[in-house]
């Protein structure tokens, strides 16, 4: 049985996501959060538009980081935030 999670985004992570530009959630590891595992599935929605389907995401692996400047630092930024314009200087 799979197991999936409910997450809801807005433009433009919900387009980043569905268009496979944004490869990394972030997310604080909250209890709700904690329950997540590797093989598990992220259902994301549209927080405001919910004509739009459902978007379905296979979590991969699951990295821990003590905040989020080490998370930038240590992944490539444009797979988290998919900005061209954008650098960890900003």
């Amino acid at each position: 049985m799979e197991t999936y999670h409910v997450l809801h985004v807005n433009n433009p992570w919900y387009e980043w996501i569905k268009s496979g530009k944004k490869i990394y959630e972030g997310r604080l590891n909250s209890s709700k959060i904690k329950q997540y595992r590797k093989g598990d599935l992220i259902k994301f929605y549209h927080y405001v538009d919910n004509s739009l389907p459902a978007i379905y995401i296979l979590i991969e692996d699951i990295l821990h980081f003590n905040n989020f400047e080490q998370a930038l630092r240590t992944l490539d930024i444009h797979q988290i935030l998919p900005i061209k314009e954008i650098s960890l200087e900003q």
